[in-house]
């Protein structure tokens, strides 16, 4: 069997924004990682496309600024 990218989205950053309902790292709702493995590849294409969606609209923020770069976490 071949892994294909809609196998999981996971990149190990897990960071959930309970106010926007996703994961900061893959852009997942948490009923979304929970029953990833039952939804059809079909199902998960479109989960993928919502995630970009998800993960797009924190580009004015950075919940990890270790991996960005930023300056604010502790010297």
């Amino acid at each position: 069997m071949t892994t294909t990218r809609a196998d999981s989205p996971c990149i190990g950053i897990c960071i959930y924004d309970y106010d926007r309902d996703y994961c900061a790292g893959c852009g997942r709702t948490l009923e979304e990682i929970s029953y990833w493995k039952y939804f059809t590849s079909k199902e998960k294409e479109q989960i993928l496309k919502d995630c970009k969606k998800n993960l797009d609209s924190l580009s004015g923020s950075c919940y990890n600024h270790s991996t960005q770069g930023g300056s604010d976490g502790p010297d």
